[in-house]
């Protein structure tokens, strides 16, 4: 069996309704959910998207000499049942895994909620593996659906969310494709928040004047724009957030589907972007007095003059 082979069996394998994905990303109606709590604030919608996005990319990323802890790990964000099932997987193809040198990387693409049943989640997770000599063997996508309810804090699960119900899916390569042409227009419902991730760090982000759009960015090594509507709007609006020599340009839509999915995280890449002209990259800014101090304690340097 080969290392490809074996790590998908490993991810369908759980007796968690996995099926085969030829068709459609399809949803499923038997994951009925509600809203989580009443008046949820800014920062609950923040942290139950911030918990889909650990639990998914810790279930889909291991490396061979750790798998069995990592592994284990991630099945304490499940429910009962699931982790239960979970384990049994880790311990039967553990030493298997364990037996090749194999490092998996999964990385959340695209995620959406339900609306009106906001602990409802459909993913696509893009999934790398790398062999022995460390070249990427092979590349896919994981289409998920998974839902999550509000559990006490523990030090094994310090988020207060278990997953309660999971679906996994492998998808064509049409399908992927497809997939993420869907992905281009993203809508916002009132008081939710969207998370944006890009491939590098952002210098400045341009919004309509006018408009009930609020943005707030985040820059490590790379960069998150965090958007939220405060009202619906009409028409579609154009958000741009410019690196230094790359323009990303993404279209916004107020969401008016009752029961349609609203997007939580979408992670762009360099194909997502176009180059600036020379002269049109955005100038550099000045950097303020605490961004000066940041570097000086800690060593690394900041983006701006």
């Amino acid at each position: 069996m080969s290392s490809r082979i074996l790590i998908v069996a490993l991810l369908l394998s759980l007796g968690l309704n996995a099926v085969l994905l030829v068709s459609n990303f399809s949803r499923s109606d038997d994951m009925k959910g509600g809203p989580l709590a009443e008046g949820e604030t800014e920062f609950q919608d923040f942290e139950i998207v911030a918990f889909a996005r650990e639990f998914v990319e810790r279930l889909t990323s291991f490396e061979s000499e750790t798998f069995r802890a990592t592994q284990t790990a991630a099945s304490f964000l499940m429910a009962e049942d699931l982790r239960r099932k979970r384990l049994a997987e880790v311990e039967r193809l553990g030493e298997k895994i364990q037996s090749r040198r194999v490092v998996q990387r999964g990385r959340l693409m695209y995620l959406t909620r339900v609306s009106g049943a906001e602990d409802r989640f459909h993913a696509r997770v893009q999934v790398d593996l790398i062999e022995g000599d460390g070249k990427l063997q092979s590349g896919y996508d994981i289409g998920m659906r998974f839902q999550v309810k509000r559990v006490a804090r523990s030090a094994q699960n310090p988020w207060g969310f278990l997953v309660e119900v999971l679906e996994q899916t492998v998808a064509t390569e049409k399908l992927s494709q497809e997939s993420r042409q869907e992905e281009k227009l993203i809508k916002i419902a009132p008081s939710k928040s969207v998370l944006l991730r890009f491939p590098c760090v952002i210098e400045n982000v341009e919004i309509p004047k006018g408009t009930p759009l609020r943005v707030r960015l985040t820059t490590l090594d790379i960069s998150e724009v965090q958007i939220r509507s405060q009202d619906v709007f009409n028409g579609e609006h154009v958000m741009t957030a410019t690196c230094r020599d790359r323009a990303f340009r993404v279209r916004l839509q107020s969401a008016d589907d009752p029961k349609g999915e609203l997007v939580a995280l979408k992670a762009l890449t360099f194909d997502d972007a176009e180059s600036l002209k020379a002269g049109e990259a955005t100038k550099r800014r000045r950097k303020t007095a605490v961004e000066r101090s940041i570097e000086e304690q800690l060593g690394f340097v900041i983006e701006g003059d």
